[in-house]
């Protein structure tokens, strides 16, 4: 930009969202159209530029079919927040926004390029616009890292976009951004990855829940801190986000994430986001089978058990010095689990009508057991037929292809499908609870 009539296209986008916290949710700012929106955007507003971190904190915002960028920002922010020239059908040019903190701490970096003190505002000026502090100033969009070459009647939103509205106080966007239009003042670092992800957590209905975790807090914080310095390194950005990005995305979290199956992906997800279902060495295993200690130890965290004090155990294998130890005791005296001639074989891998005993016990559940009609249902070993039955009335357990497979042996992530199933079918009724 060599102008301010390029200044005019770098900040026609303007921004969004005034007067909105972080709390507001990722549909918050959704459009009474009567249809589901086609996609969400992450959004911003910094004034990083004045010393003032967030405006508006990351968050995510649902766009629908037919929208354009103007639509978007006049929809989340209000008219009231906002002053424009054009429409939202053409020649949109955002001019301010609704915003009456005057004092500024202006990044030395900035102060050394400027040929003039920065100007001052007035007490009592409700609006952060062109011209404030400094004859290059106004407000500017970056999305996906790239600050535009349209304005935003013209620019249309795609899932997934990360848009970021700054105030650029001098050198027309130079402060804050290098592009064919402006040389950086600083190397500043793509900050898209971090953004989304922090915007995530803001948008997420577990927000709360999610910062109580003193890791997940401390890294959040942290993130936030590496996000408002314009000057942070590429290095801290993707320290920042590697250190954040596993605690809230499970995805993230293991290597083999990709590999869960479809229908196991919801119920894994709850699992690992409570602490129900942990990895090994950086893996899941959703395919692995489960063995009978895995199971009980799964089974006692998902229906919220106090561990056991006990220091001794009826079983014979199962010493002390065992990680499943505690979870065998637990499930042994909450009366789901047992075993065969003082054994519990926690190794061994547990079998479909075992998982089904377990969790009829587990949930107490009683009455008649309706009779099977699966092709295998002669399989099922007498001692388990009952419980088979009314697991399987009570859709804990399917078969399919008309056969149950009793003695089939169980994976992980149905293991894990199977346990988050009986908990919220019976949320306060088992035994345990």
């Amino acid at each position: 930009m060599r102008g301010k009539k390029s200044l005019s296209t770098l900040l026609s986008l303007g921004i969004a969202a005034l007067g909105i916290t972080a709390n507001m949710g990722a549909y918050a700012a959704a459009a009474d159209t009567g249809t589901a929106p086609v996609g969400k955007v992450t959004l911003s507003v910094e004034k990083f530029t004045l010393g003032q971190g967030y405006y508006l904190e990351p968050i995510q915002v649902p766009f629908y079919q037919g929208e354009n960028g103007a639509n978007l920002l006049l929809r989340a922010i209000g008219e009231g927040n906002l002053r424009y020239q054009g429409t939202a059908a053409s020649g949109f040019y955002m001019t301010a926004v609704k915003d009456s903190t005057v004092e500024a701490t202006i990044p030395a970096y900035i102060q050394t390029r400027m040929e003039e003190k920065p100007t001052a505002r007035e007490a009592g000026d409700e609006w952060l616009g062109e011209l404030d502090y400094s004859k290059m100033a106004g407000w500017l969009s970056v999305v996906n890292n790239v600050p535009p070459e349209v304005g935003p009647s013209d620019y249309h939103p795609q899932d997934g976009d990360v848009i970021r509205y700054q105030f650029s106080v001098y050198g027309y966007g130079s402060d804050i951004t290098t592009s064919q239009w402006a040389e950086g003042y600083v190397p500043f670092a793509d900050k898209d990855d971090l953004t989304a992800l922090v915007a995530s957590i803001n948008s997420s209905s577990s927000k709360e829940e999610k910062l109580k975790k003193p890791d997940v807090k401390s890294a959040y914080e942290n993130a936030y801190s590496v996000l408002e310095n314009l000057e942070s390194t590429q290095a801290s950005v993707d320290a920042a986000y590697n250190r954040l990005a596993p605690l809230v995305d499970w995805k993230k979290a293991f290597a083999d994430a990709g590999s869960v199956s479809g229908w196991a992906l919801s119920a894994v997800e709850t699992a690992v986001d409570k602490g129900y279902l942990q990895g090994s060495e950086g893996k899941l295993n959703p395919q692995a089978t489960i063995t009978r200690a895995e199971f009980a130890k799964l089974l006692v965290n998902v229906l919220g058990l106090p561990l056991s004090a006990s220091t001794s155990s009826s079983f014979k294998d199962v010493p002390k010095d065992k990680w499943y130890f505690s979870y065998v005791n637990t499930a042994s005296e909450a009366g789901f689990i047992s075993g065969y001639n003082g054994e519990f074989h926690p190794n061994d891998t547990i079998t479909r009508e075992q998982m089904a005993s377990i969790l009829v016990k587990a949930l107490g559940l009683k009455g008649a057991s309706a009779g099977l009609t699966f092709k295998d249902s002669q399989d099922v070993s007498a001692w388990a037929k009952s419980d088979v039955e009314k697991a399987v009335a009570a859709k804990l357990l399917q078969g399919q292809g008309n056969l149950f497979n009793p003695q089939g042996e169980v994976t992980r992530e149905m293991a894990t499908v199977v346990a988050l199933r009986a908990y919220q079918s019976y949320p306060s009724s088992h035994p345990a609870a």
